[in-house]
């Protein structure tokens, strides 16, 4: 089975899954009962705040945190190398050396895809599944090996801890030429550049829960979770950024260009705590 065809059988049990009910009364008890039915279940959409959401953020981690916010929407997204040339600290993926564009995944509106299943496919790939997917490629950190963002069969504790890292982000997003292109410059990534900024509920309450209501219109707070495997891998609890981008998608019409940001989480500042001059972390590379 090749990558596309496994692509398309999981933006399938995405749908299906999303239509599922705890107390299904379309099918039969036996249908209900039966060992695939489970296996749909673990798709589920799941609309509750995960513990990542809802315990309180330490004071340290979120002054770092504060850091990062404050240069995106002040100076816009960075490459790595710019972060790297001006010496800071920061939290960069797997790469072996910074780069000098900034990273993301395009995606149209629903109307361009030949049906809804080919919209969800190209969303899943843009999140979880394809090449330089965001979530996948923004729980990377240096030094660590790309199997540890798979999580096949892992322990619950793995699980929790890539996780948490996936609500340690935010989404920033800008138009796109509707080229599939992943790089973009710096000088097309500025602030006036964005549509829309989608952080997680805890990460935006934490940072200025008032920020939506103070003339920037574009900063939208991603309150639901769902349940979604990374490049294949067990489900884990992820931020609803899909329903964050449908409806940028259905306000702009136009094709978008998304990029993820990575925020620290409690290890990163023992390991290597933020620099006071650090701009921001690296960006999706």
């Amino acid at each position: 089975m090749n990558r596309n065809t496994k692509i398309m059988i999981c933006s399938n049990l995405l749908l299906m899954a999303d239509n599922i009910t705890d107390k299904p009364t379309s099918i039969s008890t036996e249908r209900s009962n039966h060992p695939r039915w489970d296996f749909l279940k673990r798709f589920k959409k799941i609309r509750e705040r995960s513990p990542q959401v809802i315990k309180e953020t330490p004071a340290e981690l979120k002054a770092a945190r504060a850091k990062i916010i404050d240069s995106v929407l002040s100076q816009g997204l960075l490459a790595s190398s710019t972060v790297n040339d001006q010496g800071g600290e920061f939290f960069g993926s797997i790469d072996n050396k910074p780069i000098p564009n900034v990273m993301g995944r395009t995606l149209k509106p629903k109307e361009d895809y030949r049906d809804q299943a080919d919209f969800e496919s190209a969303l899943a790939q843009a999140l979880y599944w394809g090449d330089n997917s965001c979530l996948p490629v923004v729980v990377e950190r240096a030094g660590e090996g790309s199997e540890e963002r798979h999580l096949f069969r892992s322990t619950q504790a793995e699980k929790d801890r890539i996780s948490e890292r996936v609500f340690a982000s935010f989404l920033v997003i800008t138009n796109s030429e509707g080229e599939p292109r992943f790089d973009k410059s710096e000088d097309q990534t500025r602030p006036q550049d964005f549509i829309a900024i989608l952080f997680p509920d805890q990460v935006l309450r934490d940072y200025d829960p008032d920020l939506t209501k103070t003339g920037n219109q574009n900063v939208k707070s991603v309150t639901g979770t769902v349940s979604r495997g990374l490049e294949m891998g067990d489900p884990i609890p992820v931020p609803d950024y899909e329903s964050g981008i449908k409806k940028v998608l259905e306000e702009t019409k136009t094709p978008i260009w998304i990029h993820a940001v990575r925020l620290p989480v409690a290890h990163d500042l023992a390991q290597a705590p933020l620099k006071a001059t650090t701009p921001q972390a690296s960006p999706l590379s």
